[in-house]
């Protein structure tokens, strides 16, 4: 999720740490300072929460759309 001028990245339990993001964000030419890892917030959450219900119904959608009409 884009704010403002940060990038915040919600990873997986045992995902990469900020280290590693910055690190590879810096491999491909990006500039990054500073990175460090925080606890989301509830906007962030909600975010999540929004964009996950978005993302199930039009994978919904396009299941629809995929089967063979008779």
């Amino acid at each position: 999720m884009r704010a403002g001028a940060r990038l915040r990245l919600i990873v997986v339990p045992g995902g990469p740490d900020a280290d590693a993001v910055a690190a590879f964000l810096r491999a491909r030419g990006l500039s990054v300072s500073p990175a460090a890892a925080v606890e989301p917030s509830v906007t962030d959450l909600f975010v999540s929460f929004v964009d996950k219900e978005r993302m199930g119904r039009v994978r919904e959608q396009l299941q629809a759309v995929a089967k063979p009409r008779l």
